[in-house]
């Protein structure tokens, strides 16, 4: 059986518990992960440690933790066109990345794996590759542009 790791109740990572769960199935237009790195980011810690915090990402219990994922697809739904079984793929699975299998849309959640990126270091990405891609466009700026990020700025 597949597993997964929740929290059923608010306040210690003593309440996170790894738990066994049918495998998921895609639906039309997602995909089915094999989940080979997860990473975690300040928001898992808050969904799990502070209820108001949860709340306000709209995180309801029981919860899953975990944004980040890397891995290979296992599957995919009807109308998927971009990816195939095999495929390597890293992207974001809100409260979900911390388990054997996650599965995503084919649009917004998961892009191809770049042969090059580890499985670690591409399942470290979702949250904060999102936030630097946003806040480049946001900016306007170009490959030939330089920015200073200054040392305690975070992930990012």
């Amino acid at each position: 059986m597949p597993r997964f790791v929740q929290f059923e109740e608010f306040g210690s990572r003593d309440f996170l518990q790894v738990v066994e769960r049918e495998r998921p199935w895609p639906g039309p237009g997602q995909l089915l992960v094999r989940v080979m790195a997860a990473g975690l980011n300040p928001m898992d810690y808050k969904a799990y440690r502070d209820e108001r915090s949860a709340g306000r990402m709209g995180v309801t219990l029981p919860s899953g933790i975990g944004q980040d994922f890397a891995g290979y697809v296992e599957d995919v739904g009807e109308g998927v066109t971009r990816f195939a079984a095999g495929d390597a793929v890293f992207g974001t699975a809100p409260f979900a990345a911390v388990a054997d299998f996650v599965v995503v849309s084919e649009e917004g959640q998961v892009v191809a794996k770049p042969e090059p990126l580890t499985f670690e270091v591409a399942g470290s990405l979702g949250v904060v590759g999102r936030t630097a891609m946003a806040t480049t466009r946001s900016l306007g700026l170009g490959e030939h542009d330089t920015v200073l990020v200054s040392a305690a700025a975070g992930g990012v």
